[in-house]
């Protein structure tokens, strides 16, 4: 994961998905039938606690998609 975030200021809702659901270690991903939304959620919040020099924000425009911000 560390590699994939060089160089980018923020994840968009639908790569966390994503990541949740096809790219992690087969043990850690969601489960199908699992719900998504909630995962990704408590993964947010565990984040935030872990690395306090992260955010959430929501877009402005669109559809207000969360968005983890990384505080450099």
């Amino acid at each position: 994961m560390a590699e994939k975030l060089k160089g980018k200021k923020f994840l968009s809702s639908k790569e966390i998905v994503n990541y949740l659901k096809y790219e992690i270690e087969d043990k850690l991903k969601v489960k199908e039938g699992a719900n998504v939304r909630q995962t990704k959620k408590e993964v947010l919040e565990k984040v935030i606690k872990l690395f306090p020099n992260t955010f959430l924000d929501k877009k402005k425009c669109g559809r207000r998609e969360v968005r983890l911000i990384f505080g450099m």
